[in-house]
């Protein structure tokens, strides 16, 4: 009898510990004209195959998310700026975060130590240094930089650069407002 009561009650468990997820998985559904269809939103990846040939790459937000994945050969072709840093430009019109991503490989390939990066979004310009830049890139597959907004129009948005979506303190970024 206490077998029983015991195999009950952990089947209970499970099904309540169940319960947040299925609720979590309904709200964020939409449903459409009939109830048996639903729609889910999930921000997709531009991942562009050949820089164009302005220089500017548009990753259109879906669902207020930009995500870009540039790949080593769009890294060998973007162009280098006066002051020697390597320069990335996306149009994220109206994406309340942007999220990038590049092979480290391909970044250390295409500059020396003296190159930084100037990244450029809708939101936000932020130049790394090329020292501090190499120093965070060191034993690094992927660098990616996350531009969060907020809510206060005047505010700088929140830039997080991350190696291998690990968190790396860097000195020296400069932010300039778009």
């Amino acid at each position: 009898m206490k077998k029983q009561f015991l195999a009950k009650l952990l089947v209970l468990a499970m099904v309540l510990t169940m319960v947040p997820v299925t609720i979590l998985a309904a709200s964020a559904a939409t449903s459409t004209a009939d109830n048996n269809d639903y729609s889910y939103s999930v921000a997709a990846d531009t991942i562009p195959e050949e820089l164009p040939e302005s220089g500017v790459i548009e990753a259109l937000p879906q669902g207020g998310v930009s995500n870009a994945v540039i790949s080593a050969t769009i890294v060998e072709a973007l162009p280098i700026d006066d002051d020697g840093n390597i320069v990335l430009k996306l149009v994220t019109t109206d994406a309340k975060k942007v999220s990038v991503s590049l092979p480290i490989s391909a970044l250390t390939e295409k500059s020396d130590v003296e190159n930084g990066l100037s990244f450029e979004c809708s939101q936000v310009k932020i130049t790394i240094p090329g020292s501090q830049l190499a120093k965070a890139m060191k034993d690094g597959k992927t660098l990616s930089i996350v531009v969060e907004t907020s809510a206060n129009a005047d505010e700088l948005p929140t830039v997080t650069v991350y190696v291998d979506w690990k968190v790396v303190n860097i000195k020296g970024i400069t932010f300039d407002k778009v």
